[in-house]
């Protein structure tokens, strides 16, 4: 099945965005079964996400109807409805921020987490901190008004979040390796004076970030600073020609718009994304399906 998407993503103009996405599955499958297994190892269940109708997540079940305290992992690790499933989420580095007190998007990286849930919460006498019940990945606690049609309307509309959000994860990794590539160049391309002050006179505070300015010394060839600016950056800049300097100057701001992006971009349309992305497809980037929705 993989080779036969790549024949035809060769010829859409997206082999690059599907081979990457295969090496994605393949790399987060096998961290996955070793997440569930250390779970497992410590004796509890493991379940696929809306596997189960009736599941609930803990955060929203308590046992004390007067103080509402939600049942945590170990408050709640005696009960036969115990379990888990995993989802890939963004973790933070601790400890890690910069001079300003800001950390970066780069100082962390998505992994797998446990999200605590009881699979059966009526019959094992728990009951529901907020009323209506917020809607979650599953199926209501009994006594809501849902149909197996409005069921299967969530479980889909949940399996569209999480396909499209490895989409996005795929595509962060395409676009900075052909990012890498493309500011190799000698010369600024043809537009690139006009997006720069658009994005001073739009985005200044993208500019500050100092997110965007580790990623660009990462973008040409550096490596980020533990703390502070990118000291190879100015390097570059002093022993630049000027069209060199003006390539170093496109870097720094599309490192800027890549380090503010999110994998919740196509679902959320965001003004500086469009504009970075649609900046992007016009300097020769092939842009992913789900960019496409991220760019409008």
């Amino acid at each position: 099945m993989t080779v036969t998407a790549l024949i035809a993503a060769a010829r859409s103009g997206q082999f690059e965005h599907v081979a990457q996405r295969a090496r994605d599955d393949r790399d987060q499958e096998a961290e996955r079964l070793t997440a569930a297994g250390a779970l497992t190892a410590q004796g509890v269940t493991v379940i696929e996400e809306d596997s189960v109708d009736e599941t609930e997540e803990l955060y929203y079940l308590t046992d004390d109807q007067e103080t509402k305290e939600p049942l945590t992992a170990e408050s709640h690790a005696a009960c036969p409805g115990h379990a888990a499933y995993l989802v890939h989420r963004w973790a933070w580095n601790t400890g890690d921020d910069d001079s300003d007190g800001r950390a970066g998007r780069s100082s962390g990286r998505y992994e797998w987490q446990p999200v605590w849930v009881c699979t059966a919460p009526v019959a094992n006498g728990h009951h529901t901190r907020y009323q209506p019940l917020p809607q979650t990945h599953s199926a209501s606690l009994p006594g809501e008004d849902s149909s197996e049609e409005d069921r299967e309307a969530a479980r889909a509309g949940r399996r569209e979040v999480i396909e499209n959000n490895k989409a996005c994860e795929s595509a962060e990794r395409v676009r900075r390796t052909w990012l890498k590539t493309f500011l190799t160049r000698k010369t600024a391309p043809k537009g690139t004076a006009a997006f720069a002050a658009a994005a001073l006179a739009q985005d200044a505070a993208l500019l500050d970030g100092i997110g965007g300015n580790h990623l660009a010394s990462e973008l040409f060839g550096g490596t980020a600073p533990s703390y502070g600016r990118s000291a190879h950056l100015l390097d570059l800049a002093a022993d630049a020609s000027d069209g060199r300097a003006q390539v170093i100057l496109l870097g720094i701001v599309l490192a800027a718009y890549e380090d503010f992006t999110s994998r919740e971009d196509w679902r959320t349309t965001r003004a500086t994304t469009v504009r970075y992305l649609t900046h992007l497809a016009t300097l020769g980037y092939q842009l992913s399906e789900v960019e496409g929705l991220a760019a409008g």
